[in-house]
């Protein structure tokens, strides 16, 4: 199964490397049962989804890791604001 901190250093350093600073933590854990591996990112401000996708493909390529969902447990609503095009 994947390392859980090397998943979880990789997933701080793709932020910083795009310079968001607004990531209170990232927990990560591996069900190894059902083979997933689950990434918690807590943000507290908004950031583009294709920031998100960019870093599917990123943890994708390194760990093999496929077949990506996404679930808000606390709150239950998730709120994409899309920017219209002029």
């Amino acid at each position: 199964m994947v390392d859980q901190g090397s998943v979880k250093e990789v997933v701080k350093g793709f932020f910083k490397s795009r310079g968001i600073v607004n990531i209170r933590y990232i927990k990560v854990h591996a069900n190894e049962r059902e083979g997933l591996m689950h990434i918690g990112i807590y943000i507290e401000k908004p950031i583009s989804l294709t920031t998100l996708v960019d870093l599917t493909v990123e943890l994708g390529n390194r760990f093999k890791l496929s077949n990506w969902q996404i679930y808000a447990p606390h709150g239950g609503l998730i709120r994409l604001t899309g920017s219209i095009i002029k």
